[in-house]
């Protein structure tokens, strides 16, 4: 059951937010997203009816925002040193309250080019 206040996806789509009103028979949401798209000084909130939408999953909330603990949602969280191997990388990460603990992963998708290599002089 949906509520005001809970993190929720739009299914079959990539757009998430907070309940924060129900008007009428459809849920208000505000969405994470919204400073992308929203004019200044509109709400940044899109309306979908009940069977449009589902709960976030605790990791797809970490996806968006990974400044909790994904076991007790602590924010008193510690990352530590990165390792990198070939195209991957992780970081161990702990919690300080529940002492659980995780790896964050990554993998190298693109890569941007900061300074052009100068021509060489013959």
């Amino acid at each position: 059951m949906n509520h005001i206040g809970q993190r929720v996806k739009v299914i079959d789509q990539e757009i998430t937010g907070t309940i924060i009103r129900y008007d009428g028979s459809k849920f208000v949401v505000l969405d994470d997203d919204r400073n992308d798209w929203a004019e200044e000084g509109e709400e940044g909130v899109l309306v979908y009816r009940a069977s449009e939408l589902a709960p976030m999953t605790s990791k797809q909330r970490y996806l968006r925002d990974p400044n909790f603990c994904p076991e007790c949602e602590s924010r008193n969280i510690t990352a530590h040193q990165s390792t990198f191997e070939h195209t991957q990388a992780w970081q161990a990460i702990t919690c300080d309250d529940c002492d659980a603990e995780w790896h964050d992963l990554f993998t190298l998708t693109s890569y941007e080019l900061t300074m052009e290599a100068s021509e060489k002089a013959v």
